[in-house]
């Protein structure tokens, strides 16, 4: 995983990394302890394996954090009481968890169980609304958009409108607040095997028109997708960074660029492999 120092950044090998940055080489894979490689993080840079941090018990770190004095834990315990969500259905990630952040870091909030997601949802709308809470600046939205449009090469003004109603990405008095939701552990049998396995690397790439028929998990990580061609042909879509606009309507026509692992699964966690309009 990306472990960042205190300042978000990593020299290695005389060479300075930051979020959002890959190690590239001819024929080079990212440096990772586990099979999946370049799957999970397409940003992962090549770390010593000294510091990986390969296991973290994030629901230990959340309850830390929630004692802390960060200004943002009233509006985060809110948020729970309001959506019904108790404390140990979620967790804490990123640099928070790690003990690495800045004073500007994000809290990556993990809320286990798809029958958390709607419950949460309404609950940061609510707060939106009361003016607890904001989505992120136009500014913000524009760093989003231009990294991404590079990164996949999808319009601007798409992206643009994906960005900044994001409830996953809101404020609190200037600070970020993501929440990231995420299958519990008596869900798992719900993803796929395969789109673990290392061969999955090198499947066959595919590209197919097809219509949106279920997008319900589609907030969760590994996001999904239910599409089905115009010859009545249905694929599960899934990514394990980025996806298409989680509230997409049923019917919608899109184009899905992904690896083909069989079965009707397709994998989107390279780069440049997306689900567009």
């Amino acid at each position: 995983m990306y472990f960042p120092n205190e300042t978000g950044k990593r020299v290695y090998l005389g060479k300075r990394y930051e979020k959002f940055l890959r190690h590239k080489g001819p024929n080079l894979l990212p440096t990772q302890p586990y099979a999946i490689c370049a799957q999970v993080d397409p940003w992962s840079v090549a770390i010593p394996f000294g510091h990986i941090a390969d296991y973290i018990d994030t629901r230990q770190e959340l309850e830390y954090w929630l004692t802390s004095s960060d200004q943002r834990v009233g509006i985060v315990k809110y948020i729970f009481k309001e959506a019904g969500i108790t404390i140990h259905r979620c967790g804490l990630g990123g640099s928070a968890s790690l003990g690495c952040e800045s004073s500007d870091n994000d809290i990556d909030l993990l809320i286990f169980g798809s029958s958390t997601v709607l419950l949460c949802k309404q609950a940061i709308e609510s707060a939106l609304r009361s003016g607890d809470l904001d989505l992120m600046t136009r500014e913000i939205v524009s760093l989003y958009v231009e990294r991404y449009a590079r990164m996949y090469g999808l319009n601007q003004d798409y992206l643009n409108s994906v960005f900044s109603y994001d409830l996953t990405k809101v404020y609190y008095r200037g600070q970020k607040i993501s929440f990231i939701f995420t299958y519990s552990e008596d869900e798992r049998k719900k993803i796929p095997a395969i789109l673990y396995a290392r061969k999955s690397c090198q499947a066959p790439e595919i590209c197919i028109k097809a219509y949106i028929i279920d997008n319900t998990a589609s907030w969760l990580y590994p996001r999904k997708y239910i599409v089905k061609k115009p010859s009545g042909q249905t694929y599960q879509v899934w990514s394990h960074h980025w996806l298409k606009d989680p509230v997409t309507p049923a019917g919608t026509l899109v184009e899905v660029m992904g690896r083909n692992l069989g079965d009707g699964i397709i994998s989107l966690t390279d780069m440049h492999h997306h689900i567009a309009p």
